[in-house]
C-alpha cells in the first residue's frame, strides 16, 4: 500500500476585479505538505503540490492524479481556493486564470466539480481523503452522495470509503481569517495532526472522523459565527481510515489532552489549576513547555474574546461620540462586525451594557435589528 496526496493552491488571480487574492492558501499547502509527509506523522510516500496554475493544468493534473492511483493506495486531494457558483448553483473550483464577465462566473475558466467527482469515481483507490477549504465546499457532497441514477455510485466505486472533509456545509461560506498565516479550517486540520492532539481514542493514530471532531471544536471555540465543517461519507469505513500516526504515552500530548479536557470558558478552575501543576511535576514538563501548551489550547477562545472586547470598545467609543446613532454609524457598526465575524447573539449582551436605554418605553437601540444585506453580497464584500 502506498500513501499519495496532491495539493492545490490558488491565492494569486490576473484578473484582481472578478476575485481577491487568498495569501493564505498558498501557506495552507505548504503546511499539509509538512505535516504529511513527515514520516512520524502522515508517512505519505509521495505528495504532489500544484500552487496558482491554470484551469488546464489542474484538471490534467486532476484527471491524471486519481487515474494513476492503484486499489490499494490511499490517496488524499486537497484545495484550498475560492469555491464559486454558477447560475444554476453548480460548484466551480477556482484556477489561477478563472475569470468573470458581468459578475457571472466564465465557467471555462474554472475546474467543475462535477469533472473532480468524476475522477474520483474513475479512480481504482478503495481509499480516498477529499478536503476542501473553499467557499461552498459542502455542496461537494451532493456530487458525491447524489446521482441523477444513471450511474450506481456506490457498487461502481468499490470502494472501502471515500470520505469529504469540507470547510463548510452547503449553503454557508468558508472565511480566510484576514491576515492569518493560515486559513482557520487548515490550520486546525493541521494543528490535529501535528501535535496529535486529534487522536480522541488514544489509539496511536488519527482517524478521519476524529480530526473533523477536532477542527470542528477549535473553530467554535474561535469563531462561533463562521462555518461549521461538514464531513461527507459515501462507505461508513471512510470515517475510520487513519490519515496520520499520534505519539503514544508522549508527556507533551498527556498534558495537552488534559489542558484540554479542563479548560472552561478560556481558563481553568481554582482545582483544576492546581490539578495541571501537579501533573506538570508529574510528567517532567517545564513551566515553559506547560504555558506553551495551555496558550496554545486556550488560544481559540481568547481570540473570540479579543474580537469581543474590540467591537465593545468601538461601540462605547462611538456612543461617547454620537448619541442617538445615527443610521450610517449603524450601518459602519454592523460592517465592523461582519469584519471581526461576530454573530447578532454575540454582540447582544454589548448592546444591552453600552447603549444608553431610552426613557421611552425603556428600550434601547437594537444594532442586531438593522437590516443585513444578502449573505452573498456579505461574503463578496469583506472575505472573499
Amino acid at each position: 500500500m502506498s500513501k499519495f496526496a496532491l495539493l492545490i493552491g490558488v491565492s494569486e488571480y490576473p484578473d484582481e476585479m472578478s476575485f481577491n487574492p487568498l495569501p493564505a492558501a498558498t501557506k495552507d499547502v505548504e503546511a499539509m505538505k509538512e505535516v504529511l509527509q513527515n514520516s512520524e506523522i502522515g508517512g505519505f510516500d509521495q505528495i504532489k503540490t500544484l500552487i496558482n496554475r491554470s484551469r488546464l493544468e489542474m484538471s490534467e493534473r486532476i484527471e491524471t492524479y486519481f487515474r494513476d492511483c492503484q486499489k490499494d493506495d490511499l490517496i488524499l486531494f486537497y484545495f484550498s481556493g475560492h469555491g464559486v457558483k454558477d447560475e444554476k448553483r453548480n460548484l466551480y473550483f477556482s484556477a489561477h486564470n478563472t475569470k468573470k464577465y458581468r459578475e457571472a462566473l466564465t465557467k471555462s475558466s474554472a475546474v467543475a466539480a462535477k469533472f473532480v467527482r468524476d475522477s474520483i469515481i474513475s479512480s481504482k483507490a478503495k481509499r480516498q481523503i477529499i478536503i476542501l477549504d473553499c467557499c461552498f465546499s459542502g455542496a461537494f457532497g451532493d456530487f458525491i452522495s447524489r446521482d441523477d441514477g444513471s450511474v450506481d455510485i456506490e457498487s461502481q466505486l468499490g470502494a472501502e470509503g471515500i470520505v469529504v472533509l469540507t470547510s463548510s456545509s452547503s449553503t454557508e461560506y468558508s472565511f480566510e481569517q484576514k491576515n492569518a498565516e493560515l486559513s482557520l479550517y487548515t490550520r486546525y486540520l493541521v494543528e490535529g495532526m501535528k501535535t496529535g492532539a486529534a487522536d480522541e481514542n488514544g489509539d496511536g493514530f488519527v482517524s478521519v472522523d476524529e480530526l473533523h471532531d477536532y477542527a470542528s471544536r477549535k473553530i467554535k471555540e474561535a469563531a462561533p459565527a463562521l462555518v461549521n465543517p461538514r464531513i461527507i461519507v459515501l462507505k461508513d469505513e471512510g470515517y475510520k481510515i487513519q490519515l496520520a500516526k499520534a505519539p503514544i504515552g508522549d508527556p507533551i500530548l498527556k498534558y495537552r489532552k488534559e489542558v484540554e479536557r479542563r479548560a472552561r470558558d478560556g481558563k481553568f478552575s481554582i482545582v483544576a489549576r492546581r490539578i495541571l501543576n501537579l501533573l506538570q511535576q508529574e510528567l517532567k514538563l517545564s513551566s515553559t513547555q506547560a504555558l506553551a501548551i495551555e496558550d496554545e489550547v486556550l488560544q481559540p477562545y481568547r481570540e473570540y474574546q479579543r474580537k469581543l472586547q474590540e467591537y465593545e470598545q468601538t461601540l462605547e467609543d462611538a456612543v461617547k461620540a454620537e448619541y442617538p446613532l445615527s443610521q450610517d454609524t449603524l450601518n459602519e457598526l454592523k460592517d465592523y462586525q461582519k469584519y471581526l465575524v461576530l454573530r447578532d447573539q454575540d454582540i447582544k449582551p454589548i448592546e444591552a451594557r453600552v447603549i444608553p436605554q431610552r426613557k421611552e418605553g425603556n428600550s434601547s437601540i437594537q444594532l442586531t435589528n438593522t437590516p443585513l444585506p444578502s449573505k452573498e453580497a456579505e461574503a463578496e464584500d469583506y472575505f472573499n
